[in-house]
């Protein structure tokens, strides 16, 4: 399953919102340096999905607000 995840880094509020089945919308302190903003992002889809954050992978958008997040 993928996952489209559009980003908000250096929010006030870390949050996400399920837009539908495969959109959401994550909100994180980090701002968007070194990866940093991209492991807070998973770490917060794998605790919203109950799944372990291996299980979650990067395939597009790395360094780009919107993602493509992989669930194996």
């Amino acid at each position: 399953m993928r996952l489209n995840v559009t980003v908000k880094t250096s929010s006030k509020q870390e949050y996400i919102r399920r837009i539908d089945d495969a959109h959401y919308v994550v909100a994180v302190h980090q701002p968007p340096r070194d990866g940093r903003a991209n492991k807070v992002v998973l770490r917060i889809l794998a605790r919203h999905l109950d799944l372990s954050i291996s299980r979650l992978h990067m395939k597009r958008g790395v360094a780009s607000k919107r993602k493509v997040v992989e669930v194996s």
